[in-house]
């Protein structure tokens, strides 16, 4: 009987063991499964964390931080679209032409006129000396001639009183032939009559000297 009893002891003590055995490697796994997650799916992980973060934040903060955020990507948008079409719009600045000179047609081009040599050889002139001193219409007669003229008479004035030179013309007469006989008798007080000679007269200057500067 004793040794029976050693015997029935002795048998169960395997399946003792095993049953501990199994029962550590069923404990086991659970905790190797887990340790597996944790190593290899960080990403499930990481998810797992934001998610138990968002449950932890009210509703409305949430929807705040939303609203803040669509906020500024619309004004972000919206200046980059103002910018670009500032820029676009800007027009170029192009530099001010310089003001052309338009040549001048030959059309417009006028010649300066030169003026018409005188023939003061054509003109007939009466020199009358009015002073009564002798010698004063040649006189006037040498100064003339010296300047051109060429077809000259002297002759006495009804009067001796003249003190200025008096010059009387015909009307066709130009003003050149005038400013001639001045320039010719500038030691003279020269007085240009206002009446023209007749048309009738023998000759186209008359000439009443006056008294000599000189």
């Amino acid at each position: 009987m004793p040794q029976e009893k050693e015997e029935i002891k002795n048998s169960k003590e395997p399946e003792m063991r095993v049953r501990v055995v199994e029962e550590s490697q069923v404990e086991s796994k659970p905790q190797i499964k887990e340790n597996s997650s944790l190593s290899g799916g960080d990403n499930v992980s990481s998810y797992s964390n934001v998610k138990r973060f968002a449950d932890g934040i009210p509703f409305w903060i949430l929807l705040i931080a939303f609203l803040i955020g669509l906020t500024l990507g619309g004004g972000l948008v919206g200046g980059m679209f103002y910018f670009k079409t500032n820029v676009t719009s800007i027009p170029e600045t192009l530099p001010t032409p310089s003001p052309t000179l338009t040549p001048a047609l030959e059309e417009d081009i006028q010649p300066t006129p030169i003026p018409e040599e005188i023939d003061l050889t054509t003109y007939k002139i009466m020199v009358l000396n009015g002073t009564g001193k002798p010698g004063e219409a040649g006189a006037v007669q040498d100064l003339l001639t010296t300047s051109g003229f060429e077809n000259i008479e002297t002759d006495n004035a009804a009067n001796f009183k003249n003190k200025a030179t008096l010059v009387e013309v015909k009307e066709n007469v130009s003003d050149q032939v005038i400013e001639k006989i001045k320039a010719s008798l500038i030691k003279y007080d020269i007085e240009i009559s206002s009446d023209y000679l007749d048309k009738e007269n023998e000759f186209d200057i008359q000439i009443t000297a006056g008294s000599s500067r000189v």
